[in-house]
């Protein structure tokens, strides 16, 4: 599936959730937290302000970023693999490829 965002939108999967604690204790489906970290599959070419200039996205294609918790309100694609958002939501992106303790 091709999906070209448009504006400042970006489509994202959502990394796996974490199933296990630390300690190896397989965690039942509602003790499993949402996972808010994602990885930037397409980036639409950024929002145009009033005096016609196209802002900067703010991430690229392959970026894994932190965002907001996702709400019920983004749209998702491929069954919910795949969820479209704003660039607003992004929180920051992760620039060493570490764990993010919950």
């Amino acid at each position: 599936m091709n999906i070209k965002p448009v504006s400042d939108n970006i489509v994202v999967k959502r990394d796996k959730a974490k199933i296990a604690s630390d300690g190896g204790i397989v965690l039942p489906d509602i003790a499993q937290e949402t996972q808010n970290t994602c990885t930037v599959l397409a980036v639409g070419p950024g929002a145009v302000t009033d005096a016609g200039n196209r802002l900067e996205m703010p991430v690229k294609v392959g970026d894994r970023i932190i965002l907001q918790p996702l709400r019920s309100g983004y749209p998702s694609i491929d069954g919910g693999k795949l969820v479209l958002i704003n660039a607003g939501d992004v929180f920051g992106v992760i620039t060493e490829n570490v764990e993010i303790p919950c």
